[in-house]
């Protein structure tokens, strides 16, 4: 069955919506959404396919967007942090942190936590005690609770205090010393003359020392993506379409395994204990977390097996034809419930019922071409796509 397709024209200069690539969509009040546009929010009525409001608060561009009950927060490029109501989306809070580059955090209940990408040690990550944001709170202000500094990167919060983090070691080729490769470069760039790997390592937010040994990832490849329950999971999934699950409390390894065929996954969400992602077009994958699965290490996972099977213990597959399902989704909401998602990637926003085996294209920002060229038709501003013509 042809998915239905709904598209909606936008004002140019707010072609920018999806530059922000990390955590960037949230579902608002059940039938609105969420996203960064530029260093602005905007929410969308997906019922009416039409903008409701834009709020203009970040400095610069927004690269993370969280919630927990009470607040929506949003991670700015340039460490800007903004609190929102999550009723009126009023600010009710910000800090501003001095970090700069930063592309991966977490929220919880408790606390915020930002990874930063400059500096001479390989970045900065800070994270903040915000239970006085709670409504019924007797703390008074916002409190820096750990600060770390080194190339540590995809922050996950645990429910019990403590942080879940990778720290990431450069192998450089030979004759190539770390002195002279001190930073990442700006602008267009060859090949790194250096590999990547990483350790998994879990801090007390109260002690501010390591709970346990740092377990080795064991995997020269770079992370592309990691995911948490918020709990006592985490997903990660490296460059190579390597997934690995964790007990972020633990650290027991409980899913090693590779998702075959090729091209790099882009976003992953956990819902609960199952981790969702896409491993190729028109097909989403569920990896069910809640135990440790005894596959062996060189385990290749073909999805396609896994056909809407419930009844197996490990995975199970969906398939929609949809341009709203596939690896390079940025973000991706899962209602297990109900069986449906909103996904969002460079084609637009898309509302999934895997049920129903429908999808509806919300088109507010397909525009990843060469140019733009505007028209007046009616008093009105008309986005025309000029794809590989200039």
């Amino acid at each position: 069955m042809e998915p239905e397709k709904v598209q909606q024209c936008i004002d140019a200069h707010f072609f920018g919506v999806n530059t922000s690539r990390y955590c960037s969509t949230l579902i608002y009040e059940g039938d609105k959404v969420l996203t960064p546009m530029g260093p602005n929010l905007v929410l969308w009525d997906m019922k009416t396919l039409s903008r409701v409001r834009i709020i203009q608060e970040s400095q610069s561009l927004i690269m993370c967007l969280f919630e927990n009950s009470s607040v929506i927060a949003s991670v700015s490029y340039s460490g800007d942090i903004v609190f929102f109501d999550k009723k009126t989306l009023k600010v009710i809070d910000r800090i501003k942190t001095q970090q700069i580059l930063i592309r991966h955090g977490a929220m919880n209940e408790d606390f915020i936590a930002i990874c930063a990408e400059e500096g001479k040690a390989g970045g900065v990550t800070e994270v903040f005690d915000i239970r006085c944001l709670k409504k019924d709170s007797s703390m008074k202000g916002i409190e820096k609770v750990l600060h770390l500094e080194g190339r540590w990167r995809y922050p996950a919060l645990t429910d019990n205090g403590t942080l879940f983090i990778t720290k990431e070691r450069r192998i450089y080729e030979p004759g190539v010393k770390e002195d002279d490769y001190p930073a990442e470069p700006k602008g267009p760039q060859g090949p790194k003359p250096f590999k990547r790997d990483y350790t998994y390592h879990n801090f007390s937010l109260e002690t501010k020392k390591e709970t346990c040994e740092p377990v080795a990832g064991n995997l020269v490849a770079d992370i592309i993506n990691a995911s948490s329950n918020e709990r006592d999971r985490v997903a990660l999934v490296y460059l190579t379409r390597r997934v690995v699950i964790l007990n972020s409390k633990t650290l027991e390894v409980l899913y090693n395994v590779n998702i075959g065929e090729a091209g790099a996954i882009v976003g992953s969400r956990f819902d609960e204990y199952s981790v969702f992602l896409s491993p190729k077009s028109n097909f989403l994958l569920e990896i069910k977390a809640e135990k440790a699965a005894k596959l062996p290490e060189d385990t290749v996972v073909d999805y396609k097996q896994y056909l809407d099977k419930d009844d197996d213990p490990h995975f199970r597959t969906f398939q929609l034809q949809s341009l709203g399902l596939c690896p390079k989704n940025y973000s991706f909401i899962w209602n297990k419930k109900y069986e449906t998602a909103v996904t969002c990637n460079e084609d637009g926003i898309f509302l999934l019922d895997f049920k129903a085996k429908k999808a509806r294209e919300i088109s507010l920002f397909s525009i990843t071409c060469c140019g733009l060229a505007l028209s007046h038709v009616n008093n009105l501003n008309w986005v025309h796509c000029l794809k590989g013509i200039c």
